[in-house]
């Protein structure tokens, strides 16, 4: 059996096992949040979600083909990048968006660094980027169909108009693989188990979302606005899978911390300051350039 020792684009660590095997995994992990996305948001979710993943894997073969690259579909790559990619939209997209994003970050991304491993920046998060910037923030992932924004409210410092218990199940609107804090976490545990990603990301990424949450929040129930933001948007979605993407971060296990900490913390201050609808994708693309220089620093430090 052929051992895998290359860097992925997605969220996995190197291991013993085959490409497609690691891949399949992450799928796995998917599925109970896609399940939930179709119960909540019915077949559209799932029109969303094929869009994504036949996109990317068209482009994948396409691009494949026309620098005479191994054909790499079969590894299963392509329909995880794009059923992340269809994870940071709302309902209502627009389907030619869904594909649009899901070329760009197979074709310009990832297929122009030279396919599967070579990339730097995750191709599902510079998709959902790509879409904000042509397309504008009417498809920002926070934004509620019911006329509830729960990111705005957060951000002026106020509590969450929705129950923190309903938004760690999931019951509200959002993007559609991003509402349910519970099954994203489901998914984290089944790859901790699996061992296709380390704990160590994820963890340091919420435990530096909480504590920049601390600082800056200026409400006197500290706890329930912290967990608020972190049940929140992206940023579960992020924590779990785009962050813990094996191209773009860390090798090492303190490599991992402090960039896991990085992603975190920056993606609260991103979402406190700055206009743009979800800072937690911006952050992950921001410590993706960092990846590398992290990894040299630590290993010049602690050899």
């Amino acid at each position: 059996m052929k051992k895998r020792n290359i860097r992925e684009s997605a969220p996995f660590i190197a291991g013993n096992d085959t490409v497609s095997g690691m891949m399949l995994d992450v799928l796995i992990a998917l599925m109970p949040a896609l399940a939930w996305s179709v119960y909540t948001f019915g077949v559209r979710a799932l029109l969303i979600a094929a869009t994504a993943v036949l996109t990317s894997v068209i482009c994948d073969l396409v691009m494949s083909l026309i620098v005479r690259r191994r054909v790499g579909i079969t590894d299963l790559s392509a329909c995880v990048s794009g059923l992340v990619l269809a994870f940071t939209f709302p309902s209502y997209v627009p389907l030619y968006v869904v594909a649009a994003s899901a070329a760009f970050g197979t074709v310009v991304i990832k297929g122009a660094f030279g396919g599967i491993g070579k990339n730097i920046l995750n191709p599902a998060v510079c998709g959902r980027v790509f879409a904000s910037a042509v397309w504008g923030q009417n498809f920002g992932m926070t934004a509620i169909a019911t006329g509830v924004d729960v990111s705005a409210t957060l951000k002026a410092g106020e509590l969450s108009p929705v129950p923190l218990v309903n938004m760690f199940i999931g019951d509200m609107d959002g993007a559609i693989g991003e509402v349910s804090t519970l099954l994203l976490l489901a998914g984290f545990a089944y790859l901790v188990l699996r061992k296709t990603v380390t704990w160590h990301i994820t963890v340091a990424y919420l435990a530096g979302a909480a504590g920049t949450c601390a600082l800056l929040c200026t409400h006197f129930d500290i706890m329930r606005w912290t967990l608020g933001q972190l049940f929140s948007g992206a940023l579960m979605l992020c924590a779990v899978f785009a962050a813990n993407d094996t191209v773009t971060s860390p090798m090492t296990a303190v490599g991992k911390l402090v960039y896991g900490a990085g992603c975190g913390a920056l993606a609260i201050v991103l979402r406190t300051y700055l206009p743009y609808g979800e800072g937690a994708y911006l952050a992950v693309l921001a410590m993706n350039l960092l990846a590398r220089p992290i990894d040299a620093a630590v290993k010049k430090i602690f050899g």
